[in-house]
């Protein structure tokens, strides 16, 4: 975990996209909820929850630089949604990243 958080606290390894997969023998969940409830740059940040509530992922669930959204009833084949609303998530992630240009 120690080179995994100097990685992610140094400026010149910021990324835009982080994408973590989770497996029974392999969970992310630690690490998710590092960079959750840890940045120390108070950036912006979009958290989708598809299969954990956002209760248990971030401490704080009202936040200025973060942006939850509970999407536990939009994953096909757990829910009645016959389709992934795509055109909506991209809505989000272009307003995402307007904060962002903006400085949030």
């Amino acid at each position: 975990m120690a080179l995994f958080t100097s990685t992610i606290n140094d400026d010149a390894q910021r990324f835009p996209l982080v994408i973590l997969q989770s497996s029974l023998a392999q969970s992310s969940l630690p690490i998710l909820r590092h960079v959750v409830n840890n940045d120390p740059k108070a950036s912006f940040n979009l958290l989708f929850c598809l299969l954990y509530p956002p209760s248990s992922l971030a401490d704080n669930i009202s936040s200025d630089t973060l942006e939850i959204h509970d999407w536990l009833d939009h994953v096909p084949g757990y829910c009645d949604v016959s389709s992934m609303p795509s055109s909506d998530l991209l809505d989000i992630v272009e307003k995402g990243i307007h904060k962002i240009d903006l400085g949030a």
